[in-house]
């Protein structure tokens, strides 16, 4: 059956997808790969029928361990477990919500609360669930003082009225008594510019100057009530809006922690390779130390001990002590005329012809070269062996 429902995991990158046909599915986010299907039970299968089933809705719980899936009059709960072979879903049990459609009331808005579905018997008596947002302590208690704001103004204002008309009556008498001049002077920075005009000014105008002070804190009361209100209104976040951003913020630092172990134990394998191939090379360099103390030991008793040396050299068909040794033989003296005797010659160049015939190219290489030194420093010994004959012959 087509999509019908999607809800997101709470703590995990997994959605969860519902059908028509009763299916519900978890996908991962990050390779869109199924993780695991299942249908609902045989004991509410008929109420997924997908001609009479418009209205679906699909919810986790809040601990992600639960799945909740509601056709238009029942609602079914599925398991969801990981384990070392991933996510399995598992259905559990199904609840009749009646024949009204309540399933969505009862699913919209984190109505699941728990991991425990809503009882089937307050939804099949005919009582309506309702879903509000709570208010916050803070909130609660601004509401409570812009009510007490407001009786102490209107108090403050009556209190201010009463003064400033003893006020204006006290001042009007003193002004009778004493000279026009002092109020003329305070009514003439205010209004009037010319002079002429301030002489002939009474006292009677001071009332209708005082008069207007009390309706300025009316005036003050009702923005502060205007403002109160757009605050109230504007301070007031949605717990939709809450839940998303603590979710998207948990996903986000649980992708972190996957990356940063991913590192860890790339870093961790990394150091694991370095120090087996460290050790690995030891072992080669040490087995390689005791051939060749073997060998110059044999080599350095002198006579037939130098002939089994180089046998042993062979039977132990190490290339790299091979090159050692040959290296020392060979290319390293500047007579090794002296050394290659017949008796050595014969095992030493049964060691060039294994170098050569080596696959190693760097091997071939140098069997060649200890071939080619073999063959001058043979060539030499020869032509001495000869001269030292013809001298004999002469002298017999």
């Amino acid at each position: 059956g087509g999509v019908s429902c999607v809800d997101f995991h709470p703590k995990e990158m997994v959605c969860g997808v519902g059908r028509s046909n009763g299916t519900v599915s978890l996908i991962d986010l990050e390779s869109f790969s199924v993780l695991a299907s299942q249908p609902v039970g045989r004991d509410v299968v008929a109420g997924w029928e997908e001609q009479n089933n418009r209205r679906q809705c699909l919810s986790f719980g809040q601990s992600g361990e639960s799945l909740f899936f509601s056709s238009s009059r029942y609602v079914a709960k599925f398991a969801v477990k990981s384990g070392e072979e991933g996510k399995t879903l598992t259905y559990q049990t199904g609840y009749s919500v009646g024949e009204e459609d309540r399933a969505e009331e009862i699913l919209a808005l984190r109505g699941v609360k728990g991991d425990r579905v809503i009882s089937s018997s307050i939804s099949s008596a005919g009582a309506s669930v309702w879903v509000g947002v709570a208010k916050e302590e803070g909130e609660e208690v601004g509401e409570n003082n812009v009510d007490e704001f407001k009786v102490e103004e209107e108090k403050k204002v009556e209190v201010d009225e009463k003064e400033n008309d003893e006020n204006s009556e006290d001042s009007s008498k003193r002004e009778q008594k004493q000279k026009p001049k002092q109020p003329r002077s305070r009514t003439l920075s205010t209004k009037h510019r010319n002079p002429t005009t301030s002489s002939t000014s009474s006292p009677i105008p001071n009332k209708t100057n005082n008069n207007p002070s009390p309706s300025t804190p009316t005036h003050n009361h009702n923005d502060t009530q205007n403002i109160s209100n757009n605050n109230n209104t504007t301070n007031t976040p949605t717990a939709t809006t809450r839940t998303q951003k603590t979710t998207v913020e948990k996903r986000n630092e649980e992708k972190k922690k996957r990356e940063n172990k991913g590192e860890e134990r790339a870093e961790d394998r990394k150091r694991k390779e370095l120090l087996e191939g460290h050790d690995a090379l030891c072992v080669a360099l040490a087995n390689r130390l005791r051939n060749i103390k073997i060998v110059r030991r044999m080599w350095n008793k002198g006579g037939n001990f130098r002939v089994e040396a180089l046998t042993q050299l062979r039977k132990m068909n190490d290339s790299t002590t091979s090159m050692d040794i040959l290296r020392l033989l060979l290319l390293t003296p500047e007579r090794p005329q002296d050394i290659l005797t017949k008796d050595v010659q014969i095992p030493l160049l049964h060691l060039v012809k294994d170098l050569c015939l080596s696959m190693e190219l760097e091997v071939c290489v140098f069997g060649f070269q200890c071939l080619a030194r073999f063959v001058t420093c043979s060539g030499a010994n020869i032509k001495k062996e000869m001269k030292e004959e013809k001298g004999r012959a002469g002298g017999v």
